[in-house]
């Protein structure tokens, strides 16, 4: 085997072990996410079509809101105020690939009860849906029921900064698909 063969061979077993141990790397690195909320909600957060924010309000205890949808989010009544398609706005992927890193949750620090949500982020694929609920005071993200609950890191805040937005541009050209202002497009989640 001549010099050049072999230059290009060990370069071609080099690349493909580099790409091994990268595909290894990444999926230590999400193994925590994957426990933590399923499969199937990754996959829908890596994926789903259709992304959906919710505006929640909590309703306290004796009192009714007719025709409204209610939700029990970790034994506390919420209604569902607005609905807003969030599937074409900018800064979503980063939002979703905030969610999917290890270095965004805070899994040491305790969660107090009860969870005061304000957002609900809802995502659907194929008849599949999963969603995550965001509390306004303590920084967490939750499943749909509020059971499994984490502390966001200070990626919390900008989430935050950035359904406020997509809410208020409800009715404007960035419902119909343009784009939300560049503060919310450079400064959502990174």
């Amino acid at each position: 085997m001549n010099r050049g063969t072999l230059a290009v061979v060990s370069l071609v077993l080099l690349s493909a072990l580099l790409v091994l141990g990268g595909l290894w790397y990444r999926r230590t690195l999400s193994r925590p996410i994957i426990d933590w909320w399923g499969i199937e909600a990754v996959e829908l957060l890596r994926t789903a079509p259709t992304a959906e924010l919710l505006v929640f309000e909590h309703v306290p205890r004796g009192a009714s809101d007719a025709g409204a949808e209610e939700r029990v989010i970790g034994g506390e009544r919420y209604v569902v105020r607005r609905r807003v398609d969030v599937s074409h706005y900018p800064g979503l992927t980063h939002l979703r690939h905030a969610l999917l890193e290890r270095v965004s949750y805070r899994f040491d620090v305790p969660v107090r009860r009860p969870l005061d949500v304000r957002y609900g982020l809802r995502l659907e694929s194929a008849g599949r849906a999963a969603e995550f609920l965001f509390d306004r005071g303590q920084h967490v993200v939750a499943d749909r029921r509020g059971a499994r609950a984490v502390v966001l890191g200070p990626v919390h805040k900008r989430m935050m900064n950035y359904f406020a937005e997509a809410v208020a541009a409800k009715g404007t050209a960035a419902e119909k698909g343009a784009p939300l202002s560049e503060s919310s497009v450079h400064e959502a989640v990174r």
